[in-house]
């Protein structure tokens, strides 16, 4: 996985804490955060099933915004 700030990018390992590779101080605005449209939506069918994990494994997995 990579962090990205305007300044650099820079390798961290696993997706669980990319932000912990992010410079102290890193303003909001430079980052793109990782998120999940229709994070809960998991049933319904083809029309409304947008995830296929729980919002927990979206957030293992480094997902850092919900909608």
């Amino acid at each position: 996985a990579v962090a990205a700030t305007r300044e650099r990018a820079r390798a961290v390992r696993g997706t669980q804490d990319w932000m912990g590779g992010l410079p102290d101080g890193t303003a909001l605005q430079r980052l793109t955060i990782p998120g999940t449209h229709d994070s809960g939506a998991r049933f319904g069918g083809p029309w409304s099933e947008c995830q296929n994990t729980t919002i927990a494994q979206q957030l293992e997995s480094g997902i850092r915004f919900l909608d």
